[in-house]
């Protein structure tokens, strides 16, 4: 497969990755409201792998004027193992926190 043909596929499987993101935001909570990436990743990780959903999550940020994927540095202690594992990782950053809205 050549490289033009593989980019292709690769940009169709993260729309389709930010658009299950949205929706399953949707489903979980209300708009503008935090929640935890990790329980979007449980809830798509059986459509998509870690690096679609990275990827995804990474263009959201950078591309939705709505869309904010915060750290919650402040209580990392109190986060399950889950919820830590569940970041995406934007610069030098681990963002545990999605809001849509």
């Amino acid at each position: 497969m050549d490289t033009t043909a593989t980019a292709k596929i690769a940009g169709t499987q993260i729309e389709k990755a930010w658009f299950a993101i949205s929706a399953t935001y949707g489903r979980l909570t209300t708009p503008g409201e935090l929640i935890h990436i990790s329980e979007i990743r449980a809830q798509i990780a059986h459509r998509f792998d870690q690096a679609t959903i990275d990827a995804a999550l990474l263009w959201m940020h950078r591309e939705i004027e709505d869309v904010w994927i915060v750290p919650q540095s402040y209580r990392r202690w109190a986060m399950t193992e889950e919820q830590r594992d569940g970041a995406v990782v934007i610069g030098d950053q681990h963002k545990e926190l999605i809001s849509i809205g």
